[in-house]
């Protein structure tokens, strides 16, 4: 892999990572509850911290030909841990006497770890092989850090927390394009065609899945209840409803 395809790899990867953990705080606290925002710097250390451990135990990983795929894999990663966890029905308020929510907790975690886990395979692998241009490979992860934390506010600002998920997907997809092998780029080239044809032919199937558990839905529950508009911005997310219940 040439140099000059290193340092834009590195940029789009960390700025995909840095979208990603800053959406699901957002889409934490819809799912659940703004409490549990916190845990998302943990999922991305967990995945962060696997990745590592893995290249540890597992040195013949550090290939170069594999850091298109891994690139590829965090695209596909992001996307699968976004439909799974919108799609896992979860009440906090069950854990103090319902054990199974324990493994519900769990999945979100090792599902949403994924991105992070490949991210982490692809940065590290550039650093053990290109260890000579280190500097130069860590200002590329902090500049696409940088801009993946400016874009996200930006990104939530005009859209809804599944369309900046939905570009750090596609970052991904991105740097496999421009490291990959043939088969790494015709498999992106093929997922990013995929879910082009899937956002036209059916755009509500991103949309958040709001837990049966949070209040919005259970006023919505009421008879007569009618949801009247959802609005985003850069730190917030506000719904409006008329019910009979309510004023």
């Amino acid at each position: 892999m040439g140099e000059r395809k290193i340092y834009p790899a590195i940029f789009t990867v960390s700025c995909a990572a840095l979208v990603l953990e800053v959406s699901l705080t957002r889409l934490f606290s819809i799912y659940l509850s703004y409490h549990f925002a916190f845990m998302v710097l943990s999922i991305a250390m967990l995945g962060i911290g696997c990745a590592g451990t893995t290249l540890a135990v597992c040195p013949r990983l550090k290939n170069s030909s594999f850091i298109g795929a891994y690139a590829g894999l965090a695209g596909l990663s992001v996307l699968t841990g976004y439909l799974v966890s919108n799609n896992i029905a979860f009440d906090p308020i069950k854990l103090s006497w319902d054990s199974s929510q324990l493994f519900v907790v769990a999945l979100y975690c090792c599902v949403l770890s994924l991105p992070f886990f490949f991210a982490g395979l692809l940065i590290a692998s550039v650093f053990s092989l290109y260890s000579e241009r280190a500097g130069r490979i860590y200002s590329a992860d902090l500049l696409g850090a940088a801009t993946g934390s400016v874009a996200a506010l930006v990104l939530l600002h005009i859209a809804s927390p599944e369309y900046a998920v939905l570009v750090s997907s596609g970052l991904c997809f991105v740097s496999a394009l421009v490291v990959g092998g043939k088969k790494v780029r015709i498999g992106s080239a093929g997922l990013i065609a995929v879910l082009a044809v899937a956002i036209v032919a059916s755009p509500n199937f991103l949309k958040i899945e709001l837990s049966p558990y949070k209040n919005l839905s259970l006023a919505l529950k009421f008879p007569g209840a009618k949801h009247l508009n959802t609005y985003y911005n850069s730190f917030s997310r506000v719904d409006t409803l008329e019910s009979p219940a309510v004023r």
